[in-house]
């Protein structure tokens, strides 16, 4: 896996050099501004005034990711209690729960690239991850499980793409979007933290059982619902916020 990786860096290493070359100075078909490598000194004051539709897509981040990244930790144990099978075979559902989407990935970067509707598919992943939550929830049986499994399966790969996506997009400067970036790892980092030790608090006094735990996941699924869908309307009526500065 080491080689892989070192080989995989190299190769990113000479692509990039020839795009440099071939593509330097070129427009983002989503914003339409000029894009550049780096910045020639950090501005705080545009750090600060990143827009609202930034933060509304990292309210969404906030609860879907991680949802998502806690159900995945999870999803190993969880299938052994309610499959009633080995570690062995419940880890290769909790991979194949998490990687048996990765062909939508390269098809979903190339429908955001020519149609955009990133808020559209943010609110069909949420939706999706929340129908997810839902039947792991509430139906115990192998059935639900299964069910809540594929349409995990399917969801989650429509999330990490668009929410970085979304994350660069709703900036009026790309030159934030390092720092832009920054904050969203550091919110879900620190969320994923108290997700955590919640629902293993959760767990510990329910004698080591998930029903209670899946509750917690239902509700982060539905608050990214609610902030996406808010988001949404929230657009339709006020439109993306410009800073002065830009209009000068």
């Amino acid at each position: 896996m080491n080689i892989f990786t070192n080989v995989m860096t190299a190769v990113f290493y000479f692509i990039t050099k020839v795009a440099k070359r071939r593509y330097h100075g070129i427009n983002d078909p989503a914003t339409g501004e000029k894009l550049t490598e780096k910045a020639r000194k950090f501005e705080y004051r545009k750090v600060l005034e990143l827009p609202w539709t930034f933060w509304a897509v990292m309210g969404f981040s906030l609860f879907e990711t991680s949802a998502a990244i806690v159900f995945l930790q999870n999803a190993t144990e969880i299938a052994e209690q309610r499959f009633g099978t080995d570690s062995i075979a419940a880890g290769w559902y909790s991979s194949v729960l998490q990687y048996s989407g990765f062909f939508v990935v390269p098809l979903l970067g190339v429908f955001l690239d020519l149609y955009g509707s990133r808020i559209s598919v943010l609110v069909f992943c949420g939706i999706g991850m929340f129908i997810s939550m839902f039947l792991v929830c509430f139906s115990g049986a192998v059935k639900g499980t299964t069910a809540s499994f594929g349409v995990f399966a399917f969801v989650y790969c429509f999330g990490p793409t668009t929410i970085i996506d979304s994350t660069r997009t709703s900036n009026w400067d790309s030159t934030v979007f390092g720092s832009a970036y920054a904050i969203k790892i550091t919110m879900n980092n620190a969320m994923n933290i108290i997700v955590r030790i919640i629902t293993g608090k959760i767990q510990d006094a329910d004698n080591n059982s998930y029903d209670k735990v899946t509750i917690v996941y239902v509700i982060l699924a539905g608050l990214s619902v609610v902030i996406d869908t808010t988001r949404d309307r929230g657009v339709e009526v006020c439109g993306p916020w410009t800073p002065p500065m830009v209009t000068k």
